[in-house]
């Protein structure tokens, strides 16, 4: 196995475009492109604070699991209030049917009545006869 040498034995001395140590910035654009990363930071830190203004927001008008159980029983109430409505609207339905058919059933007054009716020409019709006689 053979070792190859550095050039001019690899200290920092030599021609090598490595900056010597302990030195200053090396790099002649760096001041700018800090100075624009700066710049977008400001920018940066104003889209931060106003999504922290719109997550505050939303935090203030966003339903928690709490709400969220209250409303939930409010519907379960609802619905159950809304199966007694149409219960109530069913058993009106029944109602009504069966008073239209009970106003054409036979009351008391008219079988009172029928029945006097049917009496009296039963007692005629017995004495159909003896009327007549009357009459000759």
């Amino acid at each position: 196995m053979s070792i190859i040498p550095f050039p001019n034995g690899g200290s920092g001395d030599s021609n090598n475009n490595l900056p010597p140590s302990g030195g200053g910035p090396y790099d002649g654009g760096m001041e700018r492109r800090v100075e624009r990363l700066e710049e977008k930071m400001d920018g940066v830190q104003d889209t931060l604070n106003a999504i922290q203004v719109t997550l505050a927001e939303m935090r203030a008008s966003m339903a928690t699991k709490d709400d969220i159980a209250k409303l939930d029983v409010r519907l379960t109430k609802i619905e159950s209030s809304s199966a007694t409505a149409s219960a109530l609207s069913a058993s009106d339905t029944r109602l009504a049917v069966l008073e239209e058919r009970t106003a054409n059933l036979l009351t008391t007054k008219t079988a009172g009545i029928m029945l006097g009716v049917a009496v009296a020409v039963l007692t005629i019709a017995a004495r159909w006869h003896d009327i007549l006689s009357n009459f000759h």
